[in-house]
């Protein structure tokens, strides 16, 4: 019977719906040592032969890849390092390969989705409850921009020991952060994970993850916004101050297509753009 060019010495198990994964291949003709050793997050997870593949379950999260050699060409061999971010349910694949230098070889890793593409044998298995988004594409439509409130803040002016009129300055200022809101009801957003076979949780992570370019948002980005607001006082009074936040959204939707380029689902969302605010004043 036929073999096939590569081989898992993984064991597979089965992930929670909020499981990452990634796929680790050597190629059939990397050069370089006998063993590769791969790390995650410093933990040995495999080591690698030519035409051999591991399979890393990973919560989601920042995680560092490690690759060396094994100890008998480690002084011939760099290692190699490569920090990722993962979203729920997220597949990432990457391909290894040895570089022949002349007094040290250098070990690539580079990703590459080629569990799809490769069929000698048989191929890997696909993990249930994740999703290759690979096969989608998705479109940011905005529809335009809402407001909501936001709280009031407010302060007195005292100008009661005065018999003269004063203009007074004061500053208001409020700190917000580019918060994401996705999807709608609970049962539409479940109609959409069933659907694509997959949880709401790791449908939402990658439509946030598509926002986020569109608008380039950083993650944990506060900004806060400032005015200087002027209040006449007349003389023997008191003037409150009274501003009225208020929140300015982006909304719209983001249509998801298959590769036949049908449309399998469309979500709202709403981006925070900025925070505006009213003011009025009144003797007190």
């Amino acid at each position: 019977m036929n073999m096939p060019f590569w081989k898992s010495n993984s064991q597979q198990v089965l992930p929670p719906d909020d499981s990452a994964y990634l796929y680790i291949l050597r190629e059939s003709a990397c050069p370089g040592p006998y063993l590769l050793y791969l790390q995650v997050d410093g933990v040995d997870q495999d080591q690698l032969k030519k035409a051999q593949y591991a399979t890393v379950k990973v919560a989601p999260g920042t995680h560092l890849i490690h690759l060396r050699a094994w100890e008998l060409t480690l002084d011939n061999v760099g290692t190699t390092e490569l920090e990722i971010e993962l979203d729920p349910g997220e597949i990432r694949e990457f391909t290894i390969r040895v570089e022949k230098k002349f007094w040290k070889d250098k070990i690539n890793l580079f990703p590459r989705a080629w569990r799809n593409k490769i069929r000698h044998g048989n191929a890997p298995p696909d993990i249930p409850g994740t999703i290759d988004w690979s096969l989608y594409r998705f479109e940011i439509t905005e529809t335009g921009l809402t407001e909501e409130p936001a709280g009031q803040t407010s302060q007195t002016e005292d100008n009661m020991s005065s018999d003269i009129p004063v203009l007074r300055q004061t500053r208001v200022e409020q700190e917000w952060s580019q918060d994401i809101i996705v999807g709608g009801e609970v049962g539409y957003t479940t109609g959409i994970s069933t659907r694509l076979g997959v949880s709401w949780l790791s449908v939402e992570a990658k439509l946030e993850k598509s926002i986020k370019r569109q608008y380039t948002i950083q993650q944990g980005q506060r900004q806060l916004v400032s005015h200087q607001v002027q209040v006449q006082v007349p003389a023997r009074s008191r003037v409150r101050v009274t501003v009225n936040w208020k929140r300015i959204w982006r909304q719209g939707f983001i249509r998801i297509y298959d590769t036949a380029n049908s449309i399998v689902a469309e979500v709202p969302f709403r981006v925070l753009y900025s925070m505006d605010f009213d003011r009025h004043s009144i003797s007190v």
